[in-house]
This record gives C-alpha cells, sequence and structure tokens, in this order.
C-alpha cells in the first residue's frame, strides 16, 4: 500500500550553497569552513593536538556557527593528518570558569592560558567580516608555546540566505514562521486530494531555549516544482536535552499511519541527524518509538523507516509495539551535545 502526502502554502526560499576552486571565488559558508580548515591542517604536525579557541564575527549566532563547523572539520581531516582536534563539549568542560570572549579578539596572554588549561600545542582562531558585498572568513593556526602564527588562510562567502540569518537576520521571502522558544504552536494545513478528506493540524514544542521555525509549502528542488515541509532548529548551547518536534497527530494522520508498515520521504539538509518519533498510547515515559536519520549536506536523500525498524530509548520502560496505539508522527532533532541551527525539507511522504 502507498498513499502520498502533497502539503500546500507556496513557499519561495531557497537555500543556495555555491562552490569554487580559487580564494578569489565566492563560495558557501559551508565550503568555505572546509576550505580553510583543510589548508590549516596542513601545518598542525602529526602527533600534535589543535583547539578552535575563537571566531570573531559581528553577531554571536556567526562566531558559534563557525566554532562548530570549523571543529567538525578538522575532526574529519584529523584521522588522515595524525593530530587531534579538541571537540566542543570536552573545550567547554575543559575551560571551566574561564570566562572568554569567544565573539571577539583574542590577547596572547590569553592564547598561552587558553593552550595549558587546554593542553594542546596550537589554537585556532578567526574572523568574519564583510568585504564589497560578500564577506571573508579568514583563519590561523597559532603556536601555543611562541604565539607564532604557523598559517593563515581565508575564503570569500557569498551573502545568501543561510548568511543572513546568521549574521542576526531573520529568513525573508516565504521563511518559516517564528515560533517562541519554550511555546507549542499550532499550523492548520490546508485540505487537498492527497492529504485526504480533512485537515491537519501540526505544531512545534521547544525545550530549553531552543527556536525553531517552520513552513508548508511549495518549492523547486531538483529542477522541480514540490510539495515540501521546511523546518529549522537552532538548538541552544548549555547542558540538558534541546529539542524542537515538529508534530503530526490528526485524527486522519493516525489512521494512516496505523493502517501502514512504515514511512517513506526524501530530504534535503545539511549533514546533521534528526529523529522520526512515533508515538503510542501504551508509552508513558515519553520513551516513544524512534528511528534516527542523517542528512548530507545539500544532497537529496531518501529514508526509508519500515516501523519493524523502531527502537524505544535505552532509558525507556520496555512496552510492545502495536499499530494500533500510533496517537501521532513526529519530526525531532535533540541533543544534548550539539548546539547551532540546522535546516531539513522534507518531500515526496509515503505511507508504506
Amino acid at each position: 500500500m502507498k498513499k502520498t502526502i502533497f502539503l500546500t502554502v507556496v513557499l519561495t526560499f531557497v537555500l543556495t550553497i555555491g562552490v569554487g576552486t580559487a580564494h578569489t571565488q565566492q563560495v558557501g559558508i559551508d565550503a568555505a569552513i572546509r576550505r580553510v580548515a583543510t589548508e590549516l591542517s596542513t601545518s598542525i604536525e602529526s602527533g600534535a593536538s589543535v583547539a578552535v579557541l575563537s571566531m570573531q564575527a559581528d553577531s554571536p549566532r556567526m562566531s558559534d556557527y563557525l566554532i562548530r563547523e570549523t571543529i567538525n572539520a578538522l575532526m574529519e581531516l584529523q584521522g588522515g593528518r595524525g593530530f587531534t582536534t579538541i571537540n566542543r563539549a570536552r573545550f567547554d568542560q575543559l575551560m571551566g570558569g574561564l570566562h572568554l570572549n569567544m565573539t571577539g579578539s583574542i590577547s596572547d596572554a590569553t592564547i598561552r592560558t587558553a593552550g595549558s588549561l587546554l593542553g594542546v600545542r596550537y589554537i585556532v582562531t578567526g574572523t568574519f567580516g564583510p568585504l564589497a558585498g560578500f564577506f571573508r572568513f579568514r583563519a590561523q593556526v597559532i603556536d601555543v608555546e611562541t604565539a607564532a602564527i604557523r598559517n593563515i588562510t581565508h575564503a570569500d562567502i557569498q551573502n545568501d540566505s543561510l548568511v543572513a540569518y546568521l549574521m542576526g537576520g531573520t529568513i525573508q521571502a516565504g521563511a518559516p514562521s517564528a515560533v517562541p522558544t519554550g511555546s507549542t504552536s499550532n499550523l492548520v494545513i490546508s485540505e487537498n486530494a492527497g492529504w485526504g478528506a480533512s485537515v491537519y493540524a501540526a505544531n512545534i514544542t521547544l525545550r530549553n531555549n531552543t527556536s525553531a521555525r517552520f513552513n508548508i509549502g511549495r518549492e523547486v528542488i531538483d529542477r522541480q516544482e514540490r510539495d515540501v515541509l521546511t523546518m529549522e532548529v537552532d538548538l541552544a548551547r548549555g547542558n540538558g536535552w534541546r529539542q524542537g518536534v515538529f508534530s503530526l497527530n490528526s485524527d486522519e494522520m493516525v489512521q494512516l499511519l496505523r493502517s501502514s508498515e512504515g514511512i517513506r520521504f526524501r530530504v534535503l539538509g545539511d549533514g546533521r541527524t534528526w529523529i522520526i518519533r512515533i508515538p503510542t498510547s501504551n508509552v508513558r515515559d515519553y520513551g516513544y518509538f524512534e528511528a534516527s536519520f542523517r542528512t548530507r549536506q545539500n544532497t537529496v536523500t531518501e529514508v526509508n523507516i519500515p516501523f519493524s525498524q523502531l527502537r524505544q530509548p535505552s532509558w525507556a520502560r520496555r512496552v510492545g509495539f502495536g499499530r494500533n496505539n500510533i496517537t501521532g508522527l513526529h519530526i525531532a532533532r535533540l541533543s544534548t551535545t550539539e548546539s547551532g541551527p540546522s535546516i531539513i525539507r522534507v518531500f515526496d511522504f509515503e505511507f508504506i
């Protein structure tokens, strides 16, 4: 059995990531970060350790994004180069009570202090700022012992929608609706033939200073106009669970889920991990049956989730999964360690 869901309302927001082969070309921010990290890694010898200390930018959101993604890029490179990168969680743990301005300039004394606390040989710092209609991301590797700059490089970045958002703006032109943190907001999805005989109620639930935006509408993906659910969740830094959950739980949706063996959809994402969760009436501790899926950067992937593959979290009280107990569908991003924004676009949704 196969039923396909179509979503309504026009959506014109398109996230564009550019590519290039030279520093003079403007690229998307993620490509720029990977390029800069690759160049910096050439000056970090095997056996050494490195930490990303600060990224100076006018927006704290941008600074945090640059720090986190530079760490991730260096960690992807370290296996082939033989060095070690301090991850964000370890960085926060080791820095402890040393309150640094991670978005501003860093002195040589601060670099030496941080290097000693972190136990690393090298520190990475950087800057991000406007330049003639685009942005320049510049970063350097500094020797903690001598304060000498080992390597410095830069990449020029397109002034696109993601950059505008990270610099503190809001996404325009059909952008997802903003939802206040700590709240639940209702969204009515209009009726059409693909959805069935009734309208669907959807909501966003947020926890621990997480923010989210969502929309349902039409967008061109892979040169074809499609009905798309766009969801963005920005996880705040901090301790404990942080989550943004998009829920579909109308009577019509529940009946379709109960009569299916699973779900299938396609997704355009940014390389981060999301959760499909199927709540059931016999789960009382929020330990719902779920499966994770990881998106690929700027690449459409197909996600197949038979209900037989769903599992409860390790901490949950074990119950049996029965389709007659299904009460809805959740698409969620949650974490105790990750922070920052993530955007996915879900389309070609099917019940199987």
